[in-house]
Formats: C-alpha cells, sequence, structure tokens
C-alpha cells in the first residue's frame, strides 16, 4: 500500500503519489428540496420579499466549499493501514473511501434551514441511521475543525468544533450527541480514546470527557497559535505540545513552545518567533520528530533524543502544598445555629428563592411592557443574558437583537450592579451598528 498525499482546494480533493497527481474527486453538487422553495412561497408576505428570498436561494445553488478534512483508519489501526477520509463541507460531513473513491454509507447531513435568510445563522442538523434507527444532531455553526478517532468498520468518534465556539461529539455506536460551548473562538483540538482538549483564543487549554464534562483548565502565557497531539511509544507518554506568541517587556513578540502532560508543563522550547504550524510524527528514520513552521516562513525541526526524560516526578500537585495539619477554624455559636437553622427550613429556603427570582422577572417583564406602550424605547430591541461559570469569577454573555425593520444606531449598554459584591471589568460599553433581525 502506497501513501498518499491529500490537497484540498475549494470543492475539490487531488491525490498525489510520489509527488505525482494521481486522482481528483469533486464534491457532490448541491440540490434544492421541493419543500425548501414551498416554504418562501408561503412565509413571504409581498413579491419584493419573495422575489428576493428566491433569489438568495438561486444562488446557493452549486458546490459547497470543503472547510476541514481528517484521517480515520479503516480496519487496522496500524501506521500503513488503510485510511478513509473525513470530509466536511458547509452542507454535509461525508466519508471517503482512498481505494475506491466513493462515499461510505454513513453520511452526515447538513440541513439548512431558510431562517438562515432572516436571521444571518445557520442551524445545522446532522442525520445518521445507525441500525435503521435514525438520530438527529443539532449544530450551530459552520465547522471549522475536526478530529476523528478508532476503527470505521468497528467503532469511531468525530468531535466537530464550529466557528462560534461550540464542540460536539458523537459515535457511530451512540445515538446521542454530546455538546460544549466556550466563551471564545476555538483554535485547535485533540480528540483521544477517553478525552479532548481544545485550546480557545483567550489563551485558556481545556480538558473534557466524551460526555463533555469538565477535568481541568489551564491558562496558557500567551496567544495559542496552534495544538498537536505527542505520542512517544518507546516511553507510552502521550503530550499536548501549545505553540504560544508571548509578548516581551519591550513589546515585541516571541515564541513559546509548551509541552504539557496532563495539566503540567513537563517541557519548554523558546523560539525567536511564534510557529504558527506544528506536526509531530516520523521523520525520515527518526521516529519522534517536531516539525514548526514559524511566522517568517523558517522551517525548524526538533528530534527526540532516544535518551530523552520528561522532567515528570515534579509535579505542582495539591498534595504537595499540604504537608502539615490544616488549619481549621473552630465551629463558632453562630455557625452551628445556622446551619441547624438552613437543615430544618431547607424547603421555605427554596420556595423563598424561587419567588423572589419570579417576582424579579415579573417586575423586569411589566417595565419593559411599560416602556413599549409608552413609547419611550422607539425600537423593538430583545435583550437576553446568559450566565456561564458558578464561583467568585463568572462570565455573562449579553445578548441583543434587533427586532425592527430599521437598523439601530449608537445604543448604550449599561451594567447596574451592587458593588459591594460584584466588581465588572467594563460596566459600559456602546454598540455602534445592530442590522435588522440580528
Amino acid at each position: 500500500m502506497l501513501d498518499c498525499v491529500a490537497v484540498v482546494i475549494k470543492n475539490e480533493i487531488y491525490f498525489y503519489r510520489n509527488c505525482k497527481p494521481y486522482h481528483k474527486y469533486s464534491i457532490q453538487s448541491t440540490i434544492i428540496r421541493d419543500t425548501e422553495e414551498c416554504k418562501l412561497w408561503q412565509e413571504s408576505e409581498d413579491v419584493f420579499d419573495l422575489l428576493k428570498h428566491l433569489q438568495v436561494l438561486s444562488s446557493t445553488i452549486g458546490f459547497h466549499t470543503i472547510t476541514c478534512v481528517t484521517e480515520l483508519k479503516r480496519n487496522k489501526s496500524e501506521v500503513h493501514g488503510v485510511s478513509c477520509l473525513v470530509i466536511a463541507t458547509t452542507d454535509m460531513i461525508s466519508i471517503l473511501d482512498t481505494e475506491s473513491f466513493k462515499i461510505l454509507p454513513d453520511k452526515y447531513e447538513v440541513i439548512l434551514f431558510q431562517k438562515m435568510l432572516y436571521n444571518n445563522y445557520n442551524i445545522i442538523i446532522f442525520r445518521q441511521k445507525i441500525d435503521n434507527i435514525s438520530c438527529t444532531y443539532q449544530l450551530q455553526g459552520e465547522t471549522a475543525y475536526m478530529s476523528a478517532i478508532g476503527l470505521y468498520d468497528v467503532d469511531y468518534k468525530i468531535l466537530v468544533a464550529t466557528r462560534t465556539g461550540r464542540l460536539y461529539i458523537f459515535s457511530k455506536s451512540s445515538t446521542s450527541g454530546f455538546k460544549v460551548e466556550t466563551t471564545h473562538a476555538i483554535v485547535s483540538v485533540i480528540l483521544r480514546i477517553d478525552k479532548f482538549i481544545c485550546c480557545t483564543i483567550d489563551g485558556l487549554l481545556q480538558c473534557y470527557t466524551l460526555k463533555c464534562v469538565s477535568l481541568w483548565n489551564v491558562k496558557l502565557p500567551g496567544d495559542p497559535m496552534s495544538m498537536v497531539n505527542m505520542y512517544v511509544q518507546s516511553m507510552s507518554l502521550e503530550m499536548t505540545v501549545v505553540s504560544c506568541n508571548v509578548i516581551n517587556t519591550d513589546g515585541h513578540s516571541k515564541g513559546l513552545v509548551l509541552m504539557y502532560c496532563g495539566s503540567t508543563v513537563v517541557h519548554k522550547i523558546p523560539m525567536p518567533d511564534p510557529a504558527t504550524c506544528i506536526i509531530f510524527g516520523r521523520f525520515g528514520q527518526e521516529e519522534n520528530a517536531l516539525i514548526m513552521i514559524t511566522t517568517n516562513g523558517k522551517m525548524d525541526i526538533k528530534l527526540l533524543k532516544r535518551t530523552a526524560t520528561f522532567d515528570l516526578c515534579v509535579r505542582p500537585t495539591l498534595t504537595a502544598h499540604v504537608q502539615g495539619n490544616l488549619s481549621i477554624p473552630k465551629r463558632s455559636n453562630v455557625f452551628i445555629e445556622q446551619t441547624l437553622r438552613e437543615r430544618e427550613h431547607c424547603k421555605e429556603m427554596h420556595v423563598r428563592t424561587q419567588q423572589t427570582w419570579q417576582i424579579l422577572q415579573m417586575v423586569v417583564s411589566n417595565e419593559r411592557l411599560n416602556s413599549i406602550k409608552q413609547k419611550i424605547t422607539s425600537q423593538f430591541l430583545h435583550t437576553s443574558a446568559q450566565l456561564l461559570g458558578l464561583g467568585p469569577r463568572f462570565k455573562i454573555r449579553f445578548l441583543l437583537k434587533n427586532l425592527s425593520k430599521d437598523p439601530l444606531m449608537g445604543i448604550n449598554v449599561a451594567f447596574l450592579y451592587n458593588a459591594q459584591y460584584h466588581s465588572i471589568e467594563s460596566p459600559r460599553c456602546r454598540v455602534s451598528v445592530k442590522i435588522k433581525r440580528i
């Protein structure tokens, strides 16, 4: 079996063997369903809107661009085993057989609802047939990164990361998908047997289980550029290599490559320039080679010594700091009385909290309704908030949606809060333009 290199250009995949063209595969054209066209005729209010929507629908006829590809082994996990090519486009995710160059039966279809014509976003649904059982996955956003693990003939898992910062994972043997929503855009993802790791543009390295339960997160010293999985077979060691862009005190940027074993840094490689692309694997006769391409176009190759040992023993764990007895304060009478009171009246406290929350919602709704009736606000502006995280530090995602037909200009947003208990980095902000229905 000869090795083959796949190069993706727009909607076509070129396969090369021995630096010569071998095969070209083109993505099938898009077919508009009759139901989508019927919905436009029914939902359109006037002829102008109908003509505009039909023109947008006609412009979607053609070929969808390939957003990302990844490799999936067919029936053996060997290095030179037959591999399949997982192709993600703007309308579907399909698996291509590299021997016959045909699409395999497992196909994940992406249905773009016509709501995107109004709200300017895509609602994507994946449909997979497993033993005549049809299951549906709903995704928001286009696929930006993708990773696959396992064997196609046995079982496999596919991790999908969208441009909106959402992560979805689903497998061949399971009919239920899991979802993780991050606060920032995703830079890169790594899928492993029992977990997956993602890196976001805010400099946060996060690890989750396959059921999307957070295990740990680490703050990086700079802006992440790329990430790759590093498995050293001779040491049975699996690490995560992250390239960061670090700003010096003089304002100049330099590169820093970090190797993580779990959430612990085991090795650092300083670079004169940040590395935008990293790959780890076999290079010639060397089994373990780390190839990096920097921002100025230089290629740097690092070879792992056969006698190399990483500092895996010295790890900053929680047990290292707790060597003696903890200084636990004594329980005061006030603490004991408060604990007993909460234990005896837990139901009443819960009901009171729920009532207070419902009253607050009613007050906000009434104030909003009165402002609309009294024409205090001439534009219809929908607001919603989402709480991300618990504890002393958390984030609130504040969403604004323009419901009017005209764009809104110069919106000032101010956050009212109790300064004795909370603090906000930016208590006020300004939204320059809000387009209609967005």
